[in-house]
């Protein structure tokens, strides 16, 4: 897919989302991910500069799974934190 492709595509779920708000009477509250395989050939700061309006941006697979596995590491090092207080509270 080409970038131009992609920001049509994005265009288009954006008008769509903004109608869903405006038929519910809310306001618009939304980001737009794309995810890619790999960036598209030439993909940089103007194609950037190009989403964002739309509330958009394109990430790889690989970023993702990366954001997860770290978030999810910080939850279960809190987690570990969390089950020694309420030790320590337990034992109050």
């Amino acid at each position: 897919m080409t970038v131009p492709e992609i920001i049509d595509q994005v265009r288009k779920y954006h008008d769509i989302m903004l109608k869903l708000a405006e038929d519910d009477g809310t306001s618009p509250n939304f980001d737009i991910i794309v995810l890619v395989g790999t960036f598209p050939n030439g993909y940089g700061r103007i194609d950037e500069d190009a989403l964002r309006p739309y509330k958009a941006r394109i990430m790889t697979y690989e970023t993702l799974i990366a954001h997860a596995r770290a978030s999810y590491a910080d939850y279960i090092d809190r987690q570990q934190k969390v089950e020694k207080i309420q030790k320590m509270v337990d034992m109050l």
